[in-house]
């Protein structure tokens, strides 16, 4: 993917919430997630999307700090739901109807 031009970003090490956790097992988790990166790709990356699209106030603070650009998305495509070969195409479908008909039954705003 690195080689193809996309940009990669971190989403945790376990998939904690960082809203709920301390600031130093945040950090671990971003830290120790840089590690693997720098040891595949040989840098760190700069983006992050925090699991459950959760980042309080001292989440996004120790982001900041870590040097981290934090992103989220505002549409669910339920793809946790739709995770066999059979059901993904419901996933599929949910953001090509919104992206064609920008309708909003299964937007959430993160």
């Amino acid at each position: 993917m690195h080689n193809e031009g996309h940009q990669l970003g971190s989403h945790t090490w376990t998939h904690a919430n960082l809203s709920t956790v301390t600031e130093t097992t945040r950090r671990y988790e971003m830290i120790r997630n840089e590690q693997a990166f720098l040891s595949i790709l040989g840098r760190y990356p700069t983006y992050m999307r925090p699991p459950y699209i959760s980042c309080s106030a001292a989440c996004k603070a120790t982001m900041a700090a870590l040097g981290y650009h934090v992103v989220s998305w505002d549409l669910d495509t339920n793809d946790y739901n739709n995770a066999t070969p059979q059901l993904i195409q419901n996933s599929k479908n949910i953001v090509k109807w919104a992206l064609n008909d920008r309708r909003t039954a299964y937007m959430s705003i993160a």
